[in-house]
């Protein structure tokens, strides 16, 4: 999977990938030689760092802190609290200016960044890119939340998985809603980030490419690839239809993409 990318590669790169192993089952034998050789050698990764952002908004009038606050189980993108806090983001957060914009998808387990794929895929992107050149943002049926807002009322402080759902009125309601506010984020930020990079699957990618032509922005690289999409379906042994992100042949597409687009796009400067 990574041969690929590595093409034209120094060994600082290659070095980068390595520095996975030891946390994701990546097929080891594509960095073996280079391993045998004494190229490279094979490290921990430093962990990441927590968010250093931990705030809130009151809402509907409560003063309650998060910790007091109910978890929330409706559906998200229907309730006041994240439309609220929605508007906050678009109308007041300042949002810092980055190279790259890197949009996923939210994640089960809060906050987002402590899930285990969020940290298989944040681990990826990490050995890629300097962190001074990327900004991380979350969407799908939180709205969308910069990375360092993830610990903000409401988006720790509610648990819903749109994947069981199987109510075709609720899942268009939120493909509505949801491009809705995908469209607002990428038109707020349209001059704060020069390439945006999207890594989603199903109706939360469907959502994000809808939210993008409706703001006339572009997205310069969305991932998987539908060539790699069709492969997992048609396997079709995963719970769900397109599989999981944090899955090793996703996970190896992103990484070696991440290679070339940063090799293509950003060397060069």
């Amino acid at each position: 999977m990574f041969h690929g990318a590595l093409d034209g590669s120094n060994a600082s790169d290659i070095q980068s990938m390595l520095n996975l192993i030891d946390r994701v089952h990546f097929p080891k034998e594509c960095l073996k030689p280079a391993l045998d050789k004494g190229l490279i050698e094979s490290h921990h990764p430093h962990p990441s760092s927590p968010s250093a952002t931990n705030i809130y908004l009151t809402t509907m009038g409560d003063n309650k802190t998060p910790s007091e606050k109910p978890l929330l189980t409706d559906p998200p993108f229907y309730l006041p609290e994240f439309e609220e806090s929605y508007r906050y983001i678009i109308d007041e957060y300042d949002v810092e200016p980055k190279e790259i914009g890197i949009f996923l998808p939210c994640a089960m387990r809060k906050p987002y960044s402590s899930s285990p794929s969020h940290q298989l895929i944040r681990m990826v992107i990490s050995q890629v890119l300097d962190p001074d050149q990327y900004h991380i943002v979350v969407f799908g049926t939180c709205g969308i939340v910069p990375g360092e807002l993830e610990e903000m009322y409401p988006y720790a402080h509610y648990k819903y998985m749109l994947g069981k759902c199987k109510d075709q009125l609720v899942l268009d309601d939120f493909l509505r809603i949801e491009t809705d506010r995908v469209a607002g984020y990428l038109g707020k930020t349209r001059d704060l980030y020069r390439y945006r990079i999207a890594y989603c699957l199903g109706i939360f990618r469907e959502a994000f490419i809808r939210g993008a032509e409706q703001a006339g922005v572009r997205i310069d690289l969305i991932l998987p690839t539908k060539d790699v999409i069709n492969m997992i379906v048609e396997q079709g042994d995963c719970a769900f239809q397109e599989g999981s992100l944090s899955m090793d042949d996703y996970l190896g597409e992103l990484c070696e993409e991440l290679v070339r687009f940063r090799n293509s796009h950003l060397k060069k400067e």
